[in-house]
């Protein structure tokens, strides 16, 4: 498992069946820098996160995927 780093974000959409809305979240379509774990830090790249993944990144600044 690796912690991806999620800062500077400059753009945060929401997203639901393909239209952008405030109600019932789905997936945050975020500009911002990303760093996974030990590598190389990325600036002002597209993630899509879903809302555990969102909730993470507000709560912790990172999320957790599995290798």
């Amino acid at each position: 498992m690796n912690k991806v780093y999620i800062t500077n974000i400059t753009s945060d959409v929401l997203n639901t069946d393909g239209r952008t809305e405030i109600s019932n979240l789905k997936l945050h379509k975020l500009i911002c820098d990303r760093q996974i774990e030990n590598g190389a830090l990325e600036r002002q790249v597209v993630s899509i996160l879903d809302f555990k993944e969102y909730q993470s990144v507000l709560s912790n600044g990172y999320y957790i995927v599995n290798d």
